[in-house]
């Protein structure tokens, strides 16, 4: 038996939804990040931290199951920071900035 099947198919020739505009304001934005390179690390990573953002005092470095690995009282703020991933195994970390009005955690991959 034979028997012809029809398909029809549709397709989005905006490209909306794969593409999206970026405005001045999203990079503005992204100029007020905290950057960490290189990731993956294998002996340190560095932190950019922009003139703009609030002083960190302090620095934890959480396993991928949550355990405190580290932490560091520091004061950085527009400038860049240095920190020592030798010792840890490979694997997937978190590391926890805090300001005292806010935390930012970031995800970096040791190998």
């Amino acid at each position: 038996m034979v028997s012809d099947t029809l398909i029809t198919f549709i397709h989005n020739t905006t490209f909306t939804d794969i593409f999206s505009t970026t405005s001045s304001e999203v990079l503005v934005d992204r100029q007020n990040e905290i950057l960490l390179y290189p990731n993956p690390a294998t002996q340190y990573i560095e932190l950019r931290i922009p003139r703009s953002y609030e002083t960190i005092y302090s620095l934890k470095i959480y396993s991928i199951t949550g355990a405190l690995i580290d932490q560091q009282i520091i004061r950085a703020n527009g400038e860049t920071f240095s920190y020592d991933v030798l010792r840890l195994k490979n694997g997937l970390y978190f590391m926890e900035l805090n300001t005292g009005n806010k935390k930012e955690v970031l995800k970096f991959l040791k190998q």
